[in-house]
């Protein structure tokens, strides 16, 4: 079961079936329409190499579950590629494997309170949030779960509350640390502090308490809420019933180690040139990166090749993300350029004639020694005609070619030239 607006890490293990990157992409119903690669429904988790699948090597990725995904069972779907990233769920893959799972979307429950007590302000891990006073206009629950709260494991970190005056007011903190949507499960309710009326308004007296985090509690994000009680002491239940109060959510995202700081070095924008003719060539580029104070983290491809593989002509972005437990601490964007050049390579300009240039349908090629093959490309590189002459002289058909800019490529024993055609 998952919750609206909690964050859930996967770990994933898989067999690649000797040294082969299998690609992992999970789909998610969330809007429960039998369509699972709406927008916000797919995500692409990375890759595993050269794994057996018992070999402990995990691909880690955090799940953020829409805070307006339908309530109720829907459907997982999870889809390893040998091709690449698989993109979509009901798609054709040469090599890996689907399964499917249901998941149970639910939402926290709400208090009731009648009239309201207004929370000012909520200072607590990173977090300083001042809301309004007034209990005439304010909500009697008010989310702030885009405000968030960061704590490891085994710490424990100061709570400071404050709020509307004209109430003796009694303060408690509930926080979901094992992400199963109850609130008051035993280690998961914080007693803050009971503070007195303020007369002649202004700010209400501060309550001040600490909140531990528990060495188990499950990383990620989730829920925390706030609550105030002027009627009857602690608020317990935190979604019980209350005459005089007010209730706040926030999120807390839970780790177990601290973000790393990592500095990354991220190559420049790499051209290559080839020979037209050519479909691609070989790029090697290097990441760099350091972190101060951890080991723990991977570089990921998420677009583009790697290293060492074939480019073809064109454009391609290679994107990496550096990825601490899952989530995405750094990020490393590029574009290889592999571009066809015209070049000659032992030839001298008077050795060979093609002509009429510009041509409408025949072509003459004539050379001082013997043609082995002669191919034309048109400016893509895509090669649009081929023959082996064999001879000094040939002539070639291109009244197929659409018109436009083409590239002759001439072969002998011993060198190869290239001239422009202009067809017409």
């Amino acid at each position: 079961a998952v919750a609206q607006g909690n964050e859930y890490l996967m770990r994933l293990e898989g067999v690649t079936a000797g040294d082969n990157t299998h690609y992992f992409t999970a789909f998610f119903d969330w809007n429960q329409n039998g369509i699972l690669d709406d927008a916000g429904e797919v995500y692409e988790l990375g890759n595993l190499t050269n794994s057996t699948g018992t070999d402990g090597i995990e691909l880690l990725k955090k799940i953020q579950v829409p805070e307006d995904a339908l309530l109720g069972e829907t459907r997982m779907k999870l889809i390893k590629s040998l091709d690449a990233s698989p993109l979509d769920p009901c798609g054709t893959y040469t090599s890996g494997q689907s399964e499917d799972y249901s998941i149970t979307v639910f939402d926290y429950c709400l208090p009731d309170i009648a009239l309201k007590a207004p929370i000012t302000r909520v200072i607590f891990a990173g977090i300083d949030n001042n809301s309004p006073s007034d209990p005439f206009t304010v909500p009697s629950y008010e989310p702030f779960l885009d405000i968030e709260a960061n704590v490891l494991t085994g710490e424990t970190y100061d709570v400071t509350l404050q709020g509307n005056p004209i109430w003796d007011i009694c303060y408690s903190v509930f926080i979901d640390w094992n992400q199963n949507g109850i609130l008051d499960d035993t280690g998961e309710v914080y007693q803050i502090d009971c503070v007195g009326y303020v007369p002649g308004g202004g700010n209400g007296e501060l309550a001040f308490g600490t909140i531990a985090v528990p060495q188990d509690a499950v990383t990620g994000k989730t829920r925390m809420r706030v609550m105030a009680n002027a009627d009857s002491g602690y608020p317990l239940d935190p979604c019980g019933s209350y005459y005089y109060g007010q209730a706040e959510d926030y999120t807390v995202v839970v780790r177990n180690t601290p973000i790393p700081v990592c500095e990354i070095e991220c190559p420049q924008d790499i051209v290559v040139e080839i020979a037209v003719g050519q479909t691609g060539t070989v790029v090697d580029y290097n990441i760099d990166f350091d972190c101060d104070n951890t080991t723990d983290v991977a570089l990921k491809l998420l677009n583009g090749l790697p290293s060492g593989s074939e480019f073809p002509v064109g454009e391609t972005i290679v994107t990496f993300n550096l990825e601490h437990e899952g989530e995405v601490i750094n990020t490393c964007e590029f574009k290889v350029t592999v571009e066809a050049v015209l070049s000659t390579e032992g030839f001298e300009e008077n050795t060979f004639k093609v002509y009429p240039n510009p041509v409408n349908d025949l072509l003459n090629i004539s050379a001082s020694k013997a043609i082995n093959t002669i191919q034309v490309f048109d400016l893509a590189g895509k090669k649009v005609f081929s023959e082996s002459p064999l001879s000094r002289t040939s002539q070639i058909n291109v009244s197929g070619l659409e018109p436009g800019v083409y590239l002759v490529k001439l072969f002998s024993d011993d060198s190869v030239s290239l001239v422009k055609v202009i067809k017409m």
